[in-house]
């Protein structure tokens, strides 16, 4: 009897340890962290925070990178796109449950649908973290045979045209379309252009959300294989044309044979249209930007693989085409001053830098931002690559004084006079520009040392230092109007203007002086004023008395 109780009791503990357990699994998946998207993009050295689009974050334990070159990953959450590539993201909860996040870095994830993918789940979908789609919208065009026929209009507009676009907007997943030519002259090819517009719009206000671009599918052999690049390529150009006239965004989808052998496109490239690239190797590489041939020309957009998968989107057969779209490529400046990192500042490729940094070191002059080539930059120095610039500092020479070339003189009324600066010491290698005053704009002004006579007097013009504006140097300016022997610069001929003629020559050593030393004080006019211009004064002055 005693056993038996003894077993209906282990039973009960068992069943009890049973019900505990299968509760705590219960509680614990259903506090499992899980990531609301399957896939997540960022350009080259932007970051992001995982929690955002962690449920349960606050479970997290630890992160880790699958490659930490291409995207690493913090304590907090935080991933950093360090090149351009792909790398998963893992992060652990506190149950021990690992949950991993695929990050592309430079690029976006898309895929493109039609018909074939059937009703695509777009919840699934968004949940997939896919970036973008491009949506079948047509075939062909429509025209009077077709009308003859008794053929709808829409009889060629991808049957799942309305459901895509309405999912696509509904999630918010950016879309653009493409059309699938068989036009065989321009004259089909802007009916093609007009039957995509109109399959667009009758997809009502949802066709407003477009915001990606309208692809021309361009590579049915049976229809334009044999046509000659020149008129397949004006084809493509009308298409484009039309699109770009009705407000859309032209793009040209083709693999690489029908790029290379089938269109000039050296002469596309050249109208600016984007480019949509079919190439699917078996190890697609997103480590590098991928080019068109030997063109040079990288695709905006690059359909990697047919054989993708994606939960909600596949095709009858299992797979989807899937895409990827490049971001604006990067570069890094970083800015050293006086051997310390200072800052670094995040541009687009062959962009420029607004506003460079502002430094200074004490007793040195900043000359200017340095690149490892020795080249000073500026704010419209385009970078194509990495850069590292570094402060370029000369030690201060100060400017002690200045002086002008001349410190007193005569001008005549509308006439000019040039001020020259002399720097002490010579070498000086501070600011050299001049702040130039005059003591009075009425008779004399003055634009970078050119002096201007406007009326009879006297002025003192001024020097000053912008480096340090207590450095200053002089000059009298006497502005006077022509009319000879009037020495005193009064208007007037007289006895005064002879004395003053006859004390200038006396108190020269040489009893002669320079003809601009006094105004109409040459009145013989040989250039130099002496007793003879004296006597020839006295002599004009006594005649008109």
């Amino acid at each position: 009897m005693e056993n038996l109780k003894n077993t209906k009791r282990f039973i009960y503990i068992l069943l009890l340890f049973c019900i505990i357990s299968i509760y705590s699994i219960i509680i614990s998946t259903t506090n499992a962290a899980s990531f609301s998207f399957k896939r997540k993009s960022i350009n080259v050295y932007d970051t992001f925070d995982l929690k955002s689009i962690i449920n349960e974050s606050n479970n997290i334990t630890s992160y880790s990178s699958s490659d930490n070159s291409i995207v690493s990953v913090n304590n907090n959450g935080i991933i950093t796109g360090n090149k351009m590539g792909q790398a998963t993201i893992y992060a652990t909860d506190n149950t021990g449950n690992t949950i991993n996040c695929l990050v592309s870095v430079g690029f976006f994830t898309g895929i493109d649908i039609s018909t074939f993918n059937n009703n695509v789940n777009w919840d699934k979908v968004k949940k997939e973290g896919i970036d973008f789609v491009m949506i079948r919208s047509s075939y062909g065009w429509y025209d009077q045979y077709d009308a003859a026929a008794g053929k709808e209009y829409n009889f060629q507009y991808d049957a799942q045209l309305y459901n895509n676009i309405k999912g696509a907007s509904d999630y918010g997943i950016p879309f653009g379309i493409y059309h699938y030519s068989y036009a065989q002259n321009t004259t089909q090819a802007a009916l093609e252009a007009e039957y995509t517009i109109n399959a667009l719009r009758s997809t009502g206000n949802y066709a407003n959300n477009i915001s990606l671009p309208v692809a021309y599918d361009v590579e049915d052999s049976s229809w334009q294989g044999s046509l000659d690049k020149n008129t397949l390529t004006d084809i493509v150009i009308t298409y484009c044309t039309k699109i770009k006239e009705a407000g859309y965004s032209p793009m040209i989808y083709a693999n690489k044979n029908w790029f290379i052998n089938h269109l000039d496109i050296d002469r596309l490239n050249a109208l600016g249209y984007d480019f949509w690239y079919a190439l699917w190797p078996n190890n697609p590489n997103f480590i590098n930007q991928i080019k068109i041939g030997d063109t040079g020309i990288v695709p905006l957009i690059w359909q990697y693989t047919s054989d993708g998968y994606l939960d909600g989107a596949n095709t009858n057969s299992g797979r989807l085409d899937m895409n990827i779209m490049y971001m604006k490529e990067r570069v890094k400046i970083d800015f050293i001053n006086d051997g310390i990192a200072l800052t670094s500042k995040i541009i687009d490729k062959d962009g420029n830098i607004s506003n460079l940094p502002t430094v200074s070191k004490s007793g040195y002059y900043f000359k200017g931002w340095q690149d490892q080539n020795g080249n000073i930059v500026s704010t419209s120095t385009l970078f194509s690559s990495n850069t590292t610039l570094t402060a370029i500092y000369e030690k201060i020479i100060p400017l002690e004084n200045i002086s002008l070339n001349i410190t007193s003189n005569y001008l005549l009324k509308g006439n000019t006079l040039n001020l020259q600066v002399s720097y002490t010491p010579e070498n000086t290698n501070v600011n050299k520009n001049i702040i130039w005053e005059s003591s009075d704009n009425s008779i004399a002004t003055v634009d970078n040392g050119n002096v201007l006579g406007i009326s009879r007097g006297d002025v003192t013009i001024t020097a000053k230092s912008k480096y340090n504006e207590q450095i200053i140097a002089k000059a009298k300016i006497t502005i006077y109007e022509e009319l000879q022997g009037d020495i005193s610069n009064d208007g007037t001929v007289d006895i005064t203007d002879a004395y003053l003629l006859l004390r200038s020559i006396v108190n020269s050593n040489d009893l002669e002086l320079p003809a601009e030393n006094l105004p109409n004080g040459d009145f013989n006019e040989d250039n130099i004023i002496n007793i003879t211009d004296a006597y020839y004064l006295l002599r004009f002055i006594v005649k008109n008395m």
